[in-house]
Formats: structure tokens, C-alpha cells, sequence
């Protein structure tokens, strides 16, 4: 019988360090950037302090045709997260394993800025956690969507909630076709704010497509518009339990020290990809 203990012990050991930013996104077979995510959402961060550009994927996007090549999954879009005051900053980024969640600090002459990253295990929402130490910094945060043929965007702003959506058009009904992302920042200004000392931010992006709710858009708006510090903090609470419960039936005593590694390495792997929806792939080259 595994401890909780144990296996916290075991999981926590391993964790994937970054000291520079990674540079194979987007790729067509393997990412070399921190991954988060929670079998529908994927999310793999690149890019330099100031520019943090969050690639977002979902696992049932997909050109609305049945065969390949004219079907595929596709990568939707992504965040990115602007703090120009970090440029030329050092750069150190952990994908922590046991928490399922990255965690990045950024040090510049005159400011220390720490991002924290994590997917909700049981909803399809990012969050972002920053703070600061030392001078305050202004950040802001853009949405983009990967363009291609065959699919139209739009992007607006709805009651300081910002928005973009893809679509597909086709006549297969058997996949998601419509993507829509939405982000709020839990600030007094919006998504352009100050960070500074003792006064964190969070960052809510709801990432929804058509196969979670008829009307996407309207849903991730919704989704982000209504969080709070305090339902954040739910999420964060089933979040943590269903990581602890995860890797109390996962963590393994492998003496081999390589094999050990690639045991709890391979079923993070498996938990991104399959908790929440069976099936689906994580892609971030695909139009």
C-alpha cells in the first residue's frame, strides 16, 4: 500500500528545468518547452521574460473533414503575456511534475518576477500567478489564434474581458469545429496593470470549444468574467487533490534510477493527455 507520503515524495523528486527559453515551438514532432495541461486543454509555454507566449491546444479541435490529410487536430492560438521591463532578464522555469504545474522566475537588475502556471485538473481554465519583488512592472497580455486556410477568426472585448474564437466551416458533425479563448485579469484595471511587491495578480484564460457548449464564446467569457480570488481557490484545492490522488496510485520505487525517471516522466505525459477526455493529442504545429 502506497503513502500519501510517499508518493509525494517520489513524484516530487523529478522536475524539468529550463535556464533558457526554449526554441522548438511550434514543431511538428517534439516541443522542448514546460507542458501543462488536463487531457482537453494543453498548454506549452516559449519566448523571452518579457514576451511569455503561452501555446494553447485543444485535443478535440479539428479540421471538419474525416480523412487525413484534410482532417487533423489542430492548434488554436495562445496568450502572451507582455512585461517589457524584463527584458535581458535571467531566465529559470520548473515543470514541476507532482503538482502538475510550471513555475518561472524571471530576475532583473531592478525586479524579481515569478509566474506560476497550472491548468485546473476538473475545468478547462489557465491560471496565471504573478508576482514581484523589488521595482513594480506594467503587464499586459495579447491573444492571438493560429491562422490558416480554411478557418476564420474573430476577437473583441466584452466587459473587460478579452476574447478571440476560431471556426471551422464544414459539414462534419462528429468534431469541434469552433474554439474560443477569453482572459481576464483579476485586477482593478483590467488586463493591463501593475504588478508590485505584496500584491500579486492572477491571470484567468477559459479555453472552450464547441463540443463543451453550443455558443463557446459566450461560455469562456462567462467563465472568466465571474472568477474570483476565492473560486480560484477552489479550483486550485481540487487541483491539488486530484494530483495527490493521481500519483498515489502512480508512483513506483524503480531502483534503476533511469527507468525511475522515465516512470513518473511518462505518466505525467499520460495525465496531460488523457484525465479529463479520453483520447486527443497535443499539437502545436498543426493549422
Amino acid at each position: 500500500m502506497r503513502s500519501w507520503f510517499k508518493a509525494e515524495d517520489k513524484a516530487s523528486r523529478y522536475k524539468v528545468v529550463f535556464d533558457k527559453p526554449p526554441r522548438q515551438e511550434p514543431d511538428d514532432n517534439v516541443v522542448d518547452g514546460p507542458i501543462i495541461g488536463n487531457g482537453d486543454v494543453r498548454v506549452v509555454v516559449s519566448g523571452e521574460p518579457e514576451r511569455q507566449r503561452y501555446w494553447i491546444s485543444r485535443n478535440d479541435l479539428w479540421k471538419p473533414k474525416r480523412m487525413l490529410p484534410g482532417g487533423s487536430s489542430c492548434l488554436f492560438g495562445g496568450m502572451d503575456i507582455l512585461i517589457p521591463a524584463l527584458k535581458d532578464s535571467s531566465y529559470y522555469c520548473e515543470q514541476q511534475l507532482y503538482e502538475g504545474e510550471m513555475l518561472s522566475i524571471f530576475t532583473s537588475k531592478s525586479t524579481i518576477v515569478t509566474m506560476r502556471a497550472w491548468v485546473a485538473a476538473m475545468d478547462n481554465v489557465l491560471i496565471v500567478e504573478l508576482s514581484c519583488e523589488g521595482q513594480p512592472v506594467s503587464v499586459g497580455t495579447e491573444l492571438w489564434a493560429q491562422s490558416c486556410h480554411g478557418s476564420h477568426t474573430q476577437q473583441g472585448l466584452a466587459n473587460r474581458v478579452d476574447w478571440i474564437s476560431r471556426q471551422y466551416s464544414g459539414w462534419d458533425p462528429d468534431c469541434s469545429t469552433q474554439s474560443s479563448l477569453a482572459v481576464h485579469a483579476l485586477t482593478d484595471t483590467g488586463n493591463a496593470f501593475m504588478l508590485r511587491e505584496k500584491r500579486p495578480a492572477i491571470i484567468v484564460l477559459s479555453a472552450l470549444t464547441s463540443s463543451d457548449t453550443e455558443n463557446c464564446l459566450n461560455g469562456a467569457i462567462r467563465s472568466v468574467a465571474r472568477a474570483s480570488r476565492s473560486s480560484i481557490a477552489s479550483l486550485r484545492e481540487v487541483h491539488n487533490q486530484w494530483w495527490s490522488a493521481f500519483w498515489a496510485q502512480s508512483a513506483m520505487e524503480i531502483e534503476d534510477m533511469l527507468l525511475d525517471r522515465l516512470w513518473h516522466g511518462s505518466h505525467y505525459t499520460t495525465a496531460q493527455f488523457e484525465h479529463l477526455r479520453a483520447g486527443g493529442a497535443f499539437l502545436v504545429s498543426g493549422v
